[in-house]
């Protein structure tokens, strides 16, 4: 007999029902939804966690995953920059808030964003892919080729690994 794909979610649903404060219980069951595209059911989940704990770097991260991934910028940069408050570390967030930025016409803003990006982690190979289309929409040709060369000698090294 198949299990019901759905039935993980009723699951989690019934023991929130029992334990509605349960931070990670909600947020395990808004990554859940996420995971199947269930968009706005693991966006509500998250901004009660929000609610709960303003402070939350898993929830405000995939926040803005979810509101970059439905292209909505303006508020993916909001919990992009309220994760990097609490996470300054965290390079995917400050990629894809610059990517938020590029989307959004701000060539040079995303620039130094990525900079910043590849100062502090000279590996992160998706901040030179990045940074090499932020160049090239600013029409700096020379500088988008660098970038992205540098970005394939780093995703062929890691691939030898």
């Amino acid at each position: 007999s198949k299990v019901n794909p759905d039935s993980r979610f009723v699951e989690l649903e019934k023991q929130l029902e029992v334990n509605p404060d349960n931070i990670e219980l909600r947020t395990n069951l808004a990554l859940e939804y996420y995971s199947v595209r269930k968009m706005d059911k693991a966006i509500s989940h998250l901004l009660i966690v929000i609610g709960m704990d303003s402070t939350n770097t898993v929830a405000l991260f995939n926040l803005g995953n979810l509101f970059y991934d439905t292209e909505q910028n303006q508020k993916a940069v909001k919990y992009y920059e309220k994760a990097l408050v609490q996470d300054t570390l965290n390079f995917n967030a400050r990629c894809d808030l610059a990517t938020c930025y590029l989307r959004q016409g701000m060539t040079e803003k995303t620039i130094r964003v990525l900079k910043k990006n590849i100062l502090m982690n000279p590996y992160h190979a998706q901040s030179y892919y990045n940074i090499s289309l932020a160049y090239k929409a600013a029409g700096r040709i020379n500088e988008s080729e660098s970038a992205m060369i540098k970005y394939k000698e780093i995703t062929a090294f890691q691939l030898t690994k």
